[in-house]
């Protein structure tokens, strides 16, 4: 039984447009059409790709492990 949760949350500047609680990188993968290596990534705030990016607006995602207590 996997007890660990993850929080994602995705925003654009100050704009929330996604705050959800997770039970897997599988789960987050499928909802956000994320590879699990790329969500992996994004766990471990490995260096984002778009940062330095031309596009107009690129979301800003974080992903964070929940307390088990």
């Amino acid at each position: 039984m996997n007890l660990n949760r993850w929080q994602v949350i995705v925003t654009i500047d100050d704009h929330t447009l996604h705050d959800q609680t997770y039970s897997s990188f599988k789960e987050i993968g499928e909802d956000l059409n994320l590879t699990l290596q790329q969500v992996s990534d994004i766990s471990i705030n490995r260096k984002n790709k778009f940062k330095n990016n031309k596009f107009r607006y690129a979301p800003q995602i974080k992903i964070n492990k929940l307390s088990q207590k």
